[in-house]
Formats: C-alpha cells, sequence, structure tokens
C-alpha cells in the first residue's frame, strides 16, 4: 500500500539511527517509532535521487511525515510498510553533509546529523 506524505524539516544524511543505537539520532517521543538507516547516504546535488529510509512504527497510526535535508524540505514518494519509505532527495550544495530530520505527527521527531552528503561538484 502505498500513502502519500507532506514532507517537512531540514537534516541531511551519512548515517543513521535512533534509540539505543550509537549514531547520535535523537530519540522520537513514541517508543515504537524508529529510524534505523537511510540509503543511500550521497548524491549529486542536483537532487531527485529516491532514497529508502528504514525503521519501525512508520504505519502504527495515521501521520504526516515531513522532512528536511539541511534546510531543503524533500518529498515523502511513499509508505511501503511500517519499516520502510522512499523520499526523493531534495537539491542541496555540492559537497555539503546536511543532517537528515524526519518530523512525525503525531509521534516526534528524528534527526540524522549529517547523515546525507551531496557528491562534490
Amino acid at each position: 500500500m502505498r500513502i502519500t506524505l507532506a514532507l517537512v524539516l531540514c537534516a541531511v544524511l551519512g548515517a543513521a539511527g535512533c534509540g539505543g543505537s550509537s549514531s547520535g539520532a535523537s530519540e522520537p517521543s513514541a517508543s515504537t517509532l524508529r529510524v534505523t538507516k537511510i540509503e543511500p547516504t550521497s548524491a549529486a546535488p542536483t537532487g531527485g535521487v529516491p532514497l529508502v529510509v528504514y525503521g519501525a512504527g512508520f504505519m502504527a497510526e495515521s501521520r504526516a511525515i515531513q522532512v528536511y535535508f539541511g534546510d531543503a524540505p524533500a518529498s515523502v514518494l511513499s509508505v511501503d510498510s511500517d519499516t520502510q519509505m522512499q523520499i526523493e532527495v531534495p537539491a542541496g550544495e555540492a559537497g555539503a553533509a546536511v543532517d537528515v530530520r524526519l518530523v512525525f505527527e503525531p509521534g516526534g521527531e528524528v534527526m540524522l546529523p549529517h547523515a546525507f552528503t551531496f557528491a562534490p561538484g
């Protein structure tokens, strides 16, 4: 089942994780919601690349999801299951490593510090 969702926040991927991992991601308010990794962790600065977010609790309840790469909003393409969603990477600055921030309403937010890098031009 595919659910189109809204995007919000600021962040970029390089590593991923949340809840008990050593990745430095912040814990969301709902204990069942977590992000374990993203793939890929880098892409061309032109954007438009699909990115997969892995975790748990994405469909535990009806929620809006907003995603940011640094300050640039990304598009949620689909929530494929409770453990996987597809996001389209926005354009960014060549060579920049950015935070990726996912906001789940309701449910809290997950910050992935310096988790995504836009390839050098």
